[in-house]
């Protein structure tokens, strides 16, 4: 009965220090153009852990990975106005 209370407790590892990022095969370069907002600027995230339902943008399914403590987020830019002058 204590050897029970005793056994770590499994749990999903969803990825491991070292594994590959790119399972899923997803293409690794991806060209997009963004035109200058008229009217105001426009922020976009992008993956970077490779496991966005969204990819190549980010839909925060990188926080899995960091409460397995993996430091992870997307990259976030932003596209400003461009104003002559």
């Amino acid at each position: 009965m204590g050897n029970n209370m005793l056994k770590a407790k499994s749990r999903n590892v969803f990825r491991k220090k070292g594994d590959i990022l790119n399972t899923n095969n997803l293409k690794a370069v991806h060209i997009e153009t963004f035109y200058p907002p008229l009217k105001s600027s426009k922020k976009v995230s992008v993956c970077r852990c490779w496991k966005s339902f969204n990819f190549p943008y980010c839909d925060n399914t990188h926080q899995k990975l960091q409460q397995q403590g993996v430091v992870c987020g997307p990259l976030l830019l932003e596209i400003l106005i461009f104003q002559n002058g």
